[in-house]
């Protein structure tokens, strides 16, 4: 392992132990591999995109996970995720993918994923994605995110590098600072 992902993986340890997220703590922190689908979904704006091809090769990939009707851990998931794309400003979309993937593709039409975004963020970077059930299913499974009961789902994100197909859970509500840094020592991999 290089010196600069060591440097890496102890900066994560670090973001993850200060902020922990809810459940599944074995991976927080954990540099693991993940193969996204290059399935297709929609955006909040109703605009199709692969998500591998489109939305994440090339970029450093920041993907969380919320859902509309969700009265607990999804608004401030929210909130970070819009803080983080101001922070980023014209990153998002060139060098970074800020990308949230519903947990409930049944409800969440991009109309109700566009007015609960503007909650949290009126700029153009962030994408919330729904689509076909069968779809959105296979990234929740390739991204570790299945759950019986999305009311139970835990708050994390994952931080991934696809050229390398390395990606790193941290927190969801980690500060967009810590966000950030974790996106800057990638970039510089």
């Amino acid at each position: 392992m290089s010196s600069s992902l060591v440097r890496l993986w102890l900066f994560v340890l670090v973001a993850v132990w200060v902020v922990p997220a809810f459940g599944q703590q074995d991976t927080l922190g954990h540099i693991v591999q993940l193969d996204p689908p290059n399935v297709s979904l929609v955006d909040q704006d109703g605009v199709p995109h692969r998500f591998a091809q489109d939305l994440i090769r090339g970029k450093v990939a920041v993907v969380s996970f919320v859902f509309t009707g969700c009265s607990t851990i999804c608004s401030p998931v929210g909130a970070n995720m819009g803080a983080l794309d101001k922070l980023l400003g014209a990153q998002v979309g060139s060098e970074v993918s800020l990308l949230s993937v519903t947990l409930d593709p049944f409800n969440d039409t991009p109309t109700r994923l566009a007015t609960w975004r503007r909650q949290f963020d009126d700029g153009a970077g962030w994408r919330l994605l729904t689509g076909d059930p069968d779809q959105v299913t296979r990234v929740l499974h390739a991204m570790r995110q299945d759950t019986a009961d999305i009311a139970q789902h835990d708050a994390f994100l994952w931080i991934g590098d696809p050229r390398s197909r390395m990606w790193t859970r941290v927190s969801s509500l980690a500060s967009p600072d810590t966000l950030a840094a974790l996106i800057r020592r990638m970039e510089e991999e």
